[in-house]
């Protein structure tokens, strides 16, 4: 997708390989992981989002797997004897040396914490290399692990009790939990019958059959689960719930969204998902985009997206969109909301706007 749009696999970095020069688009959504360190207040930004998004994303023992995977990465560019795991090492540093010159919205811990996922293939590789080389790994490691898995389960983002501590995610409801606790255990029993039954009975045993039923099993589970998990997705989701609970409302209407904290934009495709969304912006060459610079800007982007609703995320550096639509003679407001110093505003939009008449 990013090649086809702009050229490059990676636009927003800047990829000078030889003569190789690809092409470059300067994000206006964050900013590398670098960079607020620098320029923000480092204990702040360590305590409070670095490091509470690390284990909102990995669980309490966020600090053994992260520990582990580095080890991993570093005694397996080591190996040189072995080519194949310094490989694997090689491609996890790299994943996760580019996961941190990656555009980082630090604006709330949640877009951390969520971000941290792209940051796991680099850390997988890493524990992967790890239990290939861990000395006496048969007899400990698998226990550690499972030790870790059932650590991780007791998080209070997974159950409504856990190790406390804040989150910057919602607590998962008691029975979805136990749900997921559910489907956990089934396929992991079935799994420790197989090793028993290949080790004691290898004659009337079958590993694949048994791994097939466990994988069905799951699946089905998590088929049954999923309609509704995908009834109440987002349903109540932050920093703007409210503007989430008006679109499950509306249907087969065109939104406009625009805002730095509007980039989720699933959840005003409305409990049908017939509603058209589509995020507000001025598109440049290269596949750039950039907020409207002025009202006929704005009214432009407007007036070609035919829309009947515009969803309006303001800030103190970002509140032209709102003064400008609030001036669209017949605009109406259908929803205000304000959350600290940021808040949502959604229009319903008449049906002709002038873009050249504006204040």
């Amino acid at each position: 997708r990013n090649i086809r749009a702009t050229g490059s696999p990676l636009p927003t970095l800047a990829l000078d390989i030889g003569p190789v020069r690809l092409p470059h688009v300067p994000s206006t959504l964050g900013l590398p992981l670098q960079a607020p360190i620098e320029v923000m207040d480092l204990g702040e930004t360590w305590w409070e989002y670095l490091l509470p998004g690390l284990r909102d994303a990995f669980g309490p023992g966020w600090t053994v797997i992260v520990s582990l995977a580095f080890a991993g990465m570093a005694v397996g560019l080591l190996r040189r004897h072995d080519p194949q795991l310094r490989v694997l090492a090689v491609v996890a540093v790299a994943s996760t040396v580019a996961f941190l010159y990656t555009p980082q919205y630090l604006l709330s811990g949640l877009y951390w914490a969520t971000t941290l996922r792209y940051a796991f293939p680099g850390l997988a590789l890493g524990l992967i290399v790890f239990t290939a080389i861990a000395p006496g790994r048969r007899t400990w490691l698998p226990y550690a692990l499972a030790a870790l898995a059932v650590v991780t389960q007791l998080d209070p983002v997974s159950w409504s009790v856990g190790f406390g501590g804040a989150s910057f995610f919602p607590v998962a409801s008691r029975a979805d939990a136990v749900a997921g606790a559910a489907v956990a255990t089934v396929a992991g029993v079935l799994i420790a019958l197989s090793s028993w039954a290949n080790r004691h009975h290898p004659a009337i045993a079958s590993r694949h059959r048994i791994a097939l039923v466990a994988s069905a099993l799951t699946a089905s589970t998590l088929l049954l689960l999923h309609g509704p998990y995908h009834d109440r997705r987002y349903r109540n989701a932050r920093p703007f719930p409210e503007g989430y609970a008006w679109a499950q409302g509306v249907a087969n209407a065109t939104i406009g969204v625009n805002g730095p904290l509007l980039s989720l934009k699933y959840p005003f495709a409305g409990a049908d998902r017939s509603n058209k969304v589509q995020y507000l912006a001025v598109r440049e060459p290269g596949g750039a985009i950039r907020d409207p610079a002025n009202c006929r800007e704005w009214r432009s982007l407007l007036t070609h997206s035919d829309l009947d609703y515009v969803v309006i995320n303001a800030t103190d550096q970002t509140i032209g969109p709102l003064r400008w639509t609030a001036d669209i003679p017949g605009s109406q407001v259908v929803l205000s909301k304000a959350n600290g110093p940021t808040s949502i505003t959604i229009f319903a939009l008449p049906d002709a706007i002038d873009s050249d008449n504006c204040p």
